[in-house]
Protein backbone atom coordinates (compact mmCIF):
# COMPACT_ATOMS: atom_id res chain seq x y z
CA UNK A 1 0.00 0.00 0.00
CA UNK A 2 1.36 3.40 -0.93
CA UNK A 3 1.07 6.50 1.28
CA UNK A 4 2.82 8.77 -1.21
CA UNK A 5 -0.29 10.88 -1.81
CA UNK A 6 -1.20 11.52 1.83
CA UNK A 7 0.55 14.90 1.85
CA UNK A 8 -1.67 16.05 -1.02
CA UNK A 9 -4.83 15.80 1.08
CA UNK A 10 -5.81 19.25 2.32
CA UNK A 11 -8.30 21.02 4.49
CA UNK A 12 -8.39 24.38 2.74
CA UNK A 13 -10.58 27.20 4.09
CA UNK A 14 -10.73 30.35 1.97
CA UNK A 15 -11.23 34.06 2.41
CA UNK A 16 -13.75 35.45 -0.07
CA UNK A 17 -13.83 38.96 -1.50
CA UNK A 18 -16.27 40.51 -3.96
CA UNK A 19 -14.66 43.47 -5.66
CA UNK A 20 -14.14 45.30 -8.93
CA UNK A 21 -12.61 48.51 -10.19
CA UNK A 22 -14.89 51.34 -11.35
CA UNK A 23 -15.00 51.42 -15.16
CA UNK A 24 -16.61 53.95 -17.49
CA UNK A 25 -16.70 54.52 -21.25
CA UNK A 26 -16.89 57.86 -23.06
CA UNK A 27 -17.74 58.32 -26.72
CA UNK A 28 -16.24 61.55 -28.01
CA UNK A 29 -17.43 63.95 -30.71
CA UNK A 30 -15.42 66.09 -33.09
CA UNK A 31 -14.47 69.68 -32.39
CA UNK A 32 -16.09 72.22 -34.70
CA UNK A 33 -14.20 75.51 -34.93
CA UNK A 34 -13.09 75.30 -31.29
CA UNK A 35 -16.52 74.57 -29.80
CA UNK A 36 -14.96 72.13 -27.31
CA UNK A 37 -12.79 74.92 -25.88
CA UNK A 38 -12.50 74.27 -22.09
CA UNK A 39 -15.18 71.53 -22.26
CA UNK A 40 -14.83 69.15 -19.34
CA UNK A 41 -16.21 66.12 -17.50
CA UNK A 42 -15.77 64.65 -14.02
CA UNK A 43 -13.77 61.47 -13.45
CA UNK A 44 -13.91 59.58 -10.17
CA UNK A 45 -14.24 61.56 -6.94
CA UNK A 46 -11.16 63.75 -7.25
CA UNK A 47 -10.47 64.57 -10.90
CA UNK A 48 -11.86 66.33 -13.95
CA UNK A 49 -10.75 66.10 -17.57
CA UNK A 50 -10.73 69.29 -19.63
CA UNK A 51 -9.88 70.14 -23.25
CA UNK A 52 -7.40 72.91 -23.97
CA UNK A 53 -7.18 74.38 -27.47
CA UNK A 54 -4.22 76.52 -26.44
CA UNK A 55 -6.12 79.59 -25.29
CA UNK A 56 -8.65 77.89 -23.03
CA UNK A 57 -9.32 78.86 -19.44
CA UNK A 58 -9.06 76.00 -16.97
CA UNK A 59 -12.54 75.44 -15.47
CA UNK A 60 -10.83 74.78 -12.13
CA UNK A 61 -13.49 72.55 -10.60
CA UNK A 62 -13.47 73.02 -6.83
CA UNK A 63 -12.09 70.11 -4.83
CA UNK A 64 -10.77 68.29 -7.90
CA UNK A 65 -7.50 68.04 -9.81
CA UNK A 66 -7.54 68.76 -13.52
CA UNK A 67 -6.26 66.41 -16.23
CA UNK A 68 -5.44 68.59 -19.21
CA UNK A 69 -5.97 67.33 -22.77
CA UNK A 70 -4.42 69.55 -25.43
CA UNK A 71 -6.42 69.47 -28.65
CA UNK A 72 -6.53 71.48 -31.87
CA UNK A 73 -9.60 73.11 -33.33
CA UNK A 74 -11.46 70.79 -35.73
CA UNK A 75 -9.80 67.65 -34.38
CA UNK A 76 -11.84 64.54 -35.24
CA UNK A 77 -13.66 62.47 -32.61
CA UNK A 78 -11.08 59.69 -33.04
CA UNK A 79 -8.17 62.09 -32.55
CA UNK A 80 -9.74 63.61 -29.44
CA UNK A 81 -10.39 60.15 -27.99
CA UNK A 82 -6.75 59.21 -28.48
CA UNK A 83 -5.57 62.41 -26.80
CA UNK A 84 -7.89 61.85 -23.83
CA UNK A 85 -6.70 58.27 -23.47
CA UNK A 86 -3.04 59.31 -23.46
CA UNK A 87 -3.59 62.05 -20.87
CA UNK A 88 -5.69 59.96 -18.47
CA UNK A 89 -3.40 56.95 -18.78
CA UNK A 90 -0.57 59.07 -17.36
CA UNK A 91 -2.57 59.56 -14.16
CA UNK A 92 -1.59 56.92 -11.58
CA UNK A 93 -5.19 56.52 -10.44
CA UNK A 94 -6.53 55.24 -13.77
CA UNK A 95 -5.71 53.16 -16.79
CA UNK A 96 -7.28 54.01 -20.14
CA UNK A 97 -7.66 52.26 -23.48
CA UNK A 98 -9.12 53.58 -26.72
CA UNK A 99 -10.94 52.05 -29.67
CA UNK A 100 -11.92 54.46 -32.43
CA UNK A 101 -13.70 57.32 -30.61
CA UNK A 102 -14.50 55.35 -27.44
CA UNK A 103 -12.26 55.63 -24.37
CA UNK A 104 -12.56 53.21 -21.46
CA UNK A 105 -11.35 54.39 -18.04
CA UNK A 106 -10.62 51.88 -15.28
CA UNK A 107 -9.80 52.93 -11.73
CA UNK A 108 -6.66 51.34 -10.32
CA UNK A 109 -8.21 50.55 -6.92
CA UNK A 110 -11.46 48.82 -6.00
CA UNK A 111 -12.73 51.76 -3.96
CA UNK A 112 -16.36 52.82 -4.38
CA UNK A 113 -15.80 55.93 -6.53
CA UNK A 114 -18.12 58.00 -8.66
CA UNK A 115 -18.48 57.24 -12.35
CA UNK A 116 -17.55 59.64 -15.14
CA UNK A 117 -20.09 62.47 -15.42
CA UNK A 118 -20.38 65.01 -18.21
CA UNK A 119 -20.44 68.73 -17.47
CA UNK A 120 -20.43 70.47 -20.85
CA UNK A 121 -18.52 68.32 -23.35
CA UNK A 122 -21.50 66.75 -25.13
CA UNK A 123 -19.74 63.37 -25.01
CA UNK A 124 -21.78 60.21 -24.32
CA UNK A 125 -21.00 58.29 -21.12
CA UNK A 126 -21.77 54.77 -19.90
CA UNK A 127 -20.84 52.99 -16.69
CA UNK A 128 -19.64 49.47 -17.55
CA UNK A 129 -18.53 48.42 -14.05
CA UNK A 130 -19.83 49.75 -10.75
CA UNK A 131 -16.75 49.76 -8.52
CA UNK A 132 -16.72 48.50 -4.97
CA UNK A 133 -15.07 46.12 -2.54
CA UNK A 134 -16.54 43.78 0.06
CA UNK A 135 -14.66 41.29 2.22
CA UNK A 136 -17.35 38.72 3.00
CA UNK A 137 -15.75 38.12 6.38
CA UNK A 138 -16.32 35.05 8.52
CA UNK A 139 -18.31 32.34 6.77
CA UNK A 140 -20.45 29.53 8.13
CA UNK A 141 -19.88 26.04 6.81
CA UNK A 142 -18.47 25.27 3.38
CA UNK A 143 -18.03 27.44 0.31
CA UNK A 144 -19.59 25.20 -2.32
CA UNK A 145 -18.64 25.55 -5.97
CA UNK A 146 -20.19 23.51 -8.76
CA UNK A 147 -18.96 23.26 -12.35
CA UNK A 148 -20.72 21.99 -15.45
CA UNK A 149 -19.82 21.72 -19.12
CA UNK A 150 -22.82 21.46 -21.43
CA UNK A 151 -22.26 18.91 -24.20
CA UNK A 152 -24.62 18.13 -27.07
CA UNK A 153 -24.61 14.45 -27.98
CA UNK A 154 -24.44 13.75 -31.72
CA UNK A 155 -26.33 10.83 -33.22
CA UNK A 156 -27.12 9.92 -36.80
CA UNK A 157 -29.86 8.20 -38.74
CA UNK A 158 -27.42 5.49 -39.79
CA UNK A 159 -26.32 4.73 -36.23
CA UNK A 160 -29.67 4.96 -34.50
CA UNK A 161 -29.43 6.09 -30.87
CA UNK A 162 -25.70 5.39 -30.65
CA UNK A 163 -23.78 8.52 -29.67
CA UNK A 164 -21.07 9.01 -32.27
CA UNK A 165 -19.65 12.30 -31.03
CA UNK A 166 -20.40 15.34 -28.87
CA UNK A 167 -20.09 19.09 -29.26
CA UNK A 168 -19.26 21.50 -26.47
CA UNK A 169 -22.02 24.08 -26.02
CA UNK A 170 -20.92 26.06 -23.00
CA UNK A 171 -19.87 26.08 -19.36
CA UNK A 172 -21.61 27.11 -16.16
CA UNK A 173 -20.77 27.30 -12.50
CA UNK A 174 -22.31 28.33 -9.21
CA UNK A 175 -20.98 29.37 -5.82
CA UNK A 176 -23.03 29.09 -2.62
CA UNK A 177 -21.91 30.36 0.76
CA UNK A 178 -23.28 31.64 4.04
CA UNK A 179 -22.07 34.94 5.47
CA UNK A 180 -21.82 34.83 9.26
CA UNK A 181 -21.03 38.54 9.63
CA UNK A 182 -24.50 39.66 8.56
CA UNK A 183 -23.93 43.19 9.85
CA UNK A 184 -25.63 46.25 8.40
CA UNK A 185 -22.63 47.44 6.34
CA UNK A 186 -22.25 44.09 4.58
CA UNK A 187 -25.99 43.66 4.05
CA UNK A 188 -26.16 47.14 2.53
CA UNK A 189 -23.34 46.32 0.09
CA UNK A 190 -25.06 43.11 -1.05
CA UNK A 191 -28.62 44.43 -1.32
CA UNK A 192 -28.11 48.01 -2.49
CA UNK A 193 -25.43 47.08 -5.04
CA UNK A 194 -27.73 44.63 -6.78
CA UNK A 195 -31.52 44.72 -7.08
CA UNK A 196 -32.10 47.76 -4.93
CA UNK A 197 -30.33 50.82 -3.63
CA UNK A 198 -29.82 53.21 -0.75
CA UNK A 199 -31.38 56.60 -0.09
CA UNK A 200 -31.68 59.28 2.56
CA UNK A 201 -35.26 60.50 2.98
CA UNK A 202 -35.78 64.22 3.47
CA UNK A 203 -34.79 65.02 7.03
CA UNK A 204 -34.21 61.35 7.78
CA UNK A 205 -31.46 58.74 7.96
CA UNK A 206 -30.13 56.37 5.32
CA UNK A 207 -32.13 53.28 4.41
CA UNK A 208 -31.40 50.51 1.90
CA UNK A 209 -33.23 47.59 0.36
CA UNK A 210 -34.74 46.18 -2.81
CA UNK A 211 -37.22 47.87 -5.09
CA UNK A 212 -37.90 48.60 -8.74
CA UNK A 213 -35.29 51.33 -9.32
CA UNK A 214 -33.14 49.01 -11.44
CA UNK A 215 -35.82 46.86 -12.96
CA UNK A 216 -35.11 46.09 -16.62
CA UNK A 217 -31.38 46.90 -16.32
CA UNK A 218 -28.53 44.59 -17.28
CA UNK A 219 -26.88 43.06 -14.19
CA UNK A 220 -23.36 42.99 -15.64
CA UNK A 221 -22.38 46.51 -14.44
CA UNK A 222 -23.17 45.41 -10.87
CA UNK A 223 -21.29 42.11 -11.22
CA UNK A 224 -17.87 41.95 -9.60
CA UNK A 225 -14.87 39.68 -9.33
CA UNK A 226 -15.42 36.92 -6.74
CA UNK A 227 -12.09 35.70 -5.39
CA UNK A 228 -11.51 32.64 -3.20
CA UNK A 229 -8.07 32.89 -1.58
CA UNK A 230 -6.73 30.05 0.62
CA UNK A 231 -6.37 31.28 4.21
CA UNK A 232 -2.84 29.94 4.69
CA UNK A 233 -1.47 31.09 1.33
CA UNK A 234 -0.37 34.55 2.43
CA UNK A 235 0.60 36.64 -0.60
CA UNK A 236 0.80 33.55 -2.85
CA UNK A 237 -2.09 33.77 -5.33
CA UNK A 238 -1.28 30.59 -7.25
CA UNK A 239 -4.04 28.65 -5.48
CA UNK A 240 -6.75 31.30 -5.88
CA UNK A 241 -10.04 30.58 -7.64
CA UNK A 242 -11.46 33.69 -9.32
CA UNK A 243 -14.77 34.24 -11.07
CA UNK A 244 -14.62 37.44 -13.16
CA UNK A 245 -18.29 38.40 -13.15
CA UNK A 246 -20.30 37.35 -10.10
CA UNK A 247 -23.73 38.67 -9.18
CA UNK A 248 -25.09 37.88 -5.70
CA UNK A 249 -28.60 36.50 -5.22
CA UNK A 250 -29.37 36.60 -1.48
CA UNK A 251 -31.25 33.41 -0.72
CA UNK A 252 -32.18 33.69 2.95
CA UNK A 253 -31.51 35.97 5.92
CA UNK A 254 -31.87 34.15 9.24
CA UNK A 255 -32.82 35.83 12.51
CA UNK A 256 -32.63 33.68 15.63
CA UNK A 257 -32.41 33.90 19.38
CA UNK A 258 -30.34 30.73 19.46
CA UNK A 259 -28.08 30.83 16.40
CA UNK A 260 -25.92 33.37 14.59
CA UNK A 261 -27.65 35.78 12.22
CA UNK A 262 -26.56 34.65 8.75
CA UNK A 263 -27.10 35.53 5.10
CA UNK A 264 -27.03 32.72 2.55
CA UNK A 265 -26.01 33.87 -0.93
CA UNK A 266 -25.99 32.13 -4.30
CA UNK A 267 -23.72 33.72 -6.87
CA UNK A 268 -24.77 33.94 -10.52
CA UNK A 269 -21.64 33.79 -12.67
CA UNK A 270 -21.08 35.30 -16.11
CA UNK A 271 -18.51 35.34 -18.90
CA UNK A 272 -16.03 38.22 -19.10
CA UNK A 273 -15.32 38.76 -22.79
CA UNK A 274 -12.48 41.18 -22.03
CA UNK A 275 -10.36 38.28 -20.72
CA UNK A 276 -8.43 35.68 -22.75
CA UNK A 277 -10.78 32.99 -24.02
CA UNK A 278 -9.03 30.18 -22.12
CA UNK A 279 -9.98 31.74 -18.75
CA UNK A 280 -12.84 34.09 -19.60
CA UNK A 281 -15.31 32.41 -17.22
CA UNK A 282 -13.12 31.60 -14.21
CA UNK A 283 -9.53 30.70 -13.47
CA UNK A 284 -7.19 29.13 -10.92
CA UNK A 285 -4.01 31.10 -10.23
CA UNK A 286 -2.81 34.68 -9.96
CA UNK A 287 -5.71 36.81 -11.25
CA UNK A 288 -3.68 40.04 -11.05
CA UNK A 289 -1.69 39.20 -14.19
CA UNK A 290 -2.44 40.71 -17.58
CA UNK A 291 -5.18 38.45 -18.91
CA UNK A 292 -6.89 40.86 -21.30
CA UNK A 293 -7.88 39.45 -24.66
Amino acid sequence: MSFSGVSNIKIEPVNVTWEIEQQDCVQTIADVAGNLDAAHFLLGDLFYVWLDTGSSVDPAVAGRTGITVVITANDSAVTIAGLIQAAVDLNANFSAIVSSNVVTFTAVTTDDVSGAIDVDSGFAFQETQEGGSLDLGLLQGNVDTTFEEQILDITSHQNGSTIISAVRQGVSSEVTLTMQEAISAKLKEIYSSTGGGALIPSGGTEVYGWGTSRQGENVIPQSRRLNLHPVNAGADLSGDLTFWKAYPLPNSLTFSGEEAKVLEVNWRLFLDESKKAEVSFFMFGDYTQDLLA
